[in-house]
């Protein structure tokens, strides 16, 4: 099996927008508030009703970059514009996430493994995750049988 032959731009779903809207309303719900009565009364307020959009944007913004970007013959570039070769990589390998009730762990997302680095694969964000993984599992194939 060979190396994707042609470049596949990856598309962020309409969906993985529309959370990141609810989350900036539901910090805008809970800051303005304080905001306000912190000017007022409680200067002390302002820096709790700062904190927590500063910091889900901050995790948002590293999510982000950290993620695929485009895929091609050469390898996939993270949205950071750091670059994997097909030659550097690893495995594709499956997350599970523990279950709250101890039960069978379920799926949480993918990781692309490059010697020189990862590359995290939420399919609830990206809406062409088909085309991507269906990319990286052919480079996985190739890369194993020519190791053997």
């Amino acid at each position: 099996m060979p190396y994707p032959t042609r470049t596949v731009d990856v598309r962020i779903s309409r969906g993985y927008w529309i959370r990141q809207g609810v989350m900036l309303g539901v910090c805008a719900l809970i800051a303005l508030p304080l905001l306000f009565l912190g000017s007022r009364r409680q200067p002390a307020l302002i820096a709790v009703a700062v904190t927590p959009p500063i910091a889900w944007l901050a995790v948002s913004i590293h999510s982000y970059r950290r993620g695929p970007a485009r895929i091609g013959p050469q390898g996939i570039t993270r949205r950071d514009q750091r670059h994997f070769p097909w030659t550097e990589l690893d495995t594709l390998q499956e997350i599970q996430a523990p279950s709250r009730t101890g039960g069978t762990p379920y799926f949480s997302h993918w990781v692309i493994r490059f010697r020189t680095g990862e590359i995290p694969i939420f399919p609830a964000t990206i809406d062409n995750v088909q085309d991507l993984l269906a990319a990286v599992r052919d480079a996985e194939a190739t890369m194993r049988d020519s190791r053997t």
